[in-house]
């Protein structure tokens, strides 16, 4: 095939995988799947002539269907938590927000209903939310029983309205764990996971200038797997998800991201054993294994990690009767 014929098909077959971007979308022919597109322009994609692309794949796909992609609003059905404060009762309270574009994401269409009852005369719902980036961990909502929602792994101020059905009813209540007390609606107080952190999770070394990096080797299979540990942004859906409440993934990652480094050393002892200690008295349950938390972690945190904290905590007790 000559290269300026090769680059035709495989630059076409970049468009007819990314038709999502310019509007359109349909299925990708056999014929297309020799090309291996490695990076593609999505805002060059945005703004490319919709109709000549689609009489393009027509002529060069003749036998490929094509068909419009779902862009008209959407109307949805919600049901949400209220609840004025942490000593009354709550409820869940119909709603009903309409003309939502597939693009919203979740809070904004929380922003949008908040607008409506503000026009209204009414009480807005409470919810937490900052970066709206999936970074921060601040949102905490499940949605239809899960953590986060449907779109795993993500936060669900990542999870966008797409993923449900026009017409759908939402169900939208707070972090159900026995740690975290509702403060008003949608909001919980998680105070209790900062005071897990607090109790160890940090090194006690001089806070200077950045070292030169190989002045303290570290080998690149113990990096990687602290690099992985220390993704944990700390939302607390793996205590959501978990039938028991337990907060083990959230503290297993804390504890094996600094065990892995030669900063974390000296305190692994002291720092695993009052973790442990203060996630119990936070009144976080135990660990029986059920891999909820693993399968909502927005960072993908492994569950392998909470192996790790039983052996750093097994391997304390036994220091520490020793008397070392």
């Amino acid at each position: 095939m000559p290269e300026d014929q090769d680059f035709g098909e495989r630059e076409h077959s970049a468009r007819c995988r990314w038709h999502v971007a310019g509007g359109l979308r349909h299925a990708l022919p056999p014929c297309h799947k020799r090309f291996r597109i490695s990076q593609i322009s999505r805002a060059a994609l945005l703004h490319q002539d919709v109709r000549q692309h689609a009489g393009h794949c027509r002529a060069s796909c003749p036998r490929t269907p094509i068909r419009p992609f779902a862009t008209r609003n959407m109307n949805f059905k919600l049901k949400i938590w209220r609840q004025k404060n942490r000593q009354s009762r709550g409820k869940l309270v119909d709603y009903e927000v309409r003309d939502i574009s597939p693009d919203t994401s979740f809070l904004e269409m929380l922003d949008i209903l908040n607008e409506n009852l503000l026009r209204a005369g009414g009480e807005p719902v409470a919810f937490d939310s900052d970066c709206r980036e999936g970074i921060c961990g601040t949102c905490s909502l499940t949605v239809n029983g899960e953590a986060h929602g449907p779109d795993h792994p993500g936060a669900v101020c990542e999870l966008y309205m797409r993923k449900f059905r026009d017409g759908e009813t939402i169900t939208v209540e707070p972090f159900r764990v026995g740690a975290f007390p509702i403060v008003k609606d949608l909001v919980v107080d998680r105070i209790a996971l900062d005071r897990i952190v607090q109790a160890g999770g940090f090194i006690s070394a001089r806070a200077g200038s950045a070292p030169e990096a190989n002045s303290i080797l570290v080998p690149k299979h113990d990096a990687d797997l602290a690099m992985e540990a220390a993704a944990c942004i700390g939302c607390g859906a793996c205590a959501a998800a978990c039938p028991n409440g337990s907060a083990m993934l959230s503290a297993a990652a804390k504890v094996s991201h600094l065990s892995f480094l030669p900063q974390g050393t000296p305190e692994r002892e002291r720092r695993v054993l009052k973790m442990v200690r203060e996630m119990d008295e936070q009144g976080f349950g135990n660990c029986t294994n059920t891999y909820e938390c693993e399968a909502v972690c927005p960072a993908k945190i492994s569950a392998s990690f909470i192996a790790k904290l039983n052996r750093e905590y097994a391997r304390a007790q036994f220091r520490q009767r020793l008397g070392e």
